[in-house]
């Protein structure tokens, strides 16, 4: 936790608004702030017993301590501070974008609205945690800085290995990353990989495919496959596809889905 203070001085009543990147903080009117956000903060000092126009503090920039890893960031509740220094991009959707360890052991997604990275780049983001509808954790993103270009190639792996089981997961706090009730393998969600598999079922955005790695669970389908932009393969077509190890809430249960970056036929 850390303490912004201003010091001010004019005729009274002095008032005070803090705020974070540019925008107000409901409920910062004080000569002080406590937070453990990272971002850039300010504060408007204001006084109604003069004609004077208020006034703005110059910029303070918070950033946190040192650089985690990936899994050290994952073992933080929501709203907790951290900061990913030298780790790889690997897909990017819009404004979200996942990253990963040099060592491909593990990855996360992170949001911010118009950030340039690219697959492959190096990045240091510092943001804070939190967790998404479908219950995958992700970085809200308040900086974002490209370092270099390292791409990593993607995992190979089995239908019945993709999400795993919880990581440490609490409900209450966030901390960890939950994952299948009836998985089997080391938490992945975030991981870059590759699956392969005959096409069991095509819809709008979406297929299923299944490997025969005998894969239990709620869906007999297979791992659904979210193809975005990307034009679904036929219906009992044998295919590779490449993405990001996910999740989706289907009806009251988790389910394992692919975001796919690449899709390749199997002759």
């Amino acid at each position: 936790m850390v303490t912004l203070s201003v010091e001010a001085v004019g005729p009274a009543p002095l008032t005070y608004q803090w705020r974070r990147n540019g925008v107000n903080i409901p409920g910062a009117t004080s000569s002080t702030y406590k937070t453990r956000q990272p971002g850039t903060y300010d504060v408007i000092v204001s006084t109604t017993a003069a004609p004077c126009p208020p006034v703005v503090s110059d910029p303070a920039v918070l950033t946190p301590d040192e650089s985690v890893t990936i899994a050290t960031a994952k073992a933080q509740k929501d709203s907790q501070c951290v900061s990913l220094q030298g780790k790889t991009v690997t897909a990017v959707f819009g404004d979200t974008f996942y990253i990963e360890e040099a060592s491909r052991a593990v990855g996360i997604r992170a949001v911010r609205a118009g950030h340039r990275a690219t697959p492959g780049s190096t990045v240091h983001v510092i943001g804070t945690m939190a967790t998404n509808a479908n219950g995958e954790r992700y970085v809200n993103v308040a900086s974002l800085a490209i370092t270099g270009y390292r791409p990593l190639k993607p995992l190979v792996m089995r239908h019945r290995d993709l999400t795993g089981t919880d990581w440490y997961y609490n409900s209450g706090t966030g901390e960890g990353q939950i994952g299948l009730d009836q998985g089997y393998h080391l938490n992945n969600v975030g991981l870059y990989v590759t699956i392969v598999g005959r096409v069991t079922e095509v819809g709008s955005g979406y297929f299923y495919m299944d490997d025969g790695s005998a894969l239990t669970g709620p869906d007999p389908r297979g791992v659904r496959v979210t193809t975005g932009s990307i034009a679904p393969p036929a219906l009992g077509s044998f295919v590779q596809a490449t993405g990001i190890s996910s999740l989706y809430v289907g009806g009251s249960q988790l389910h394992s889905n692919l975001l796919l970056t690449a899709l390749q036929p199997m002759l």
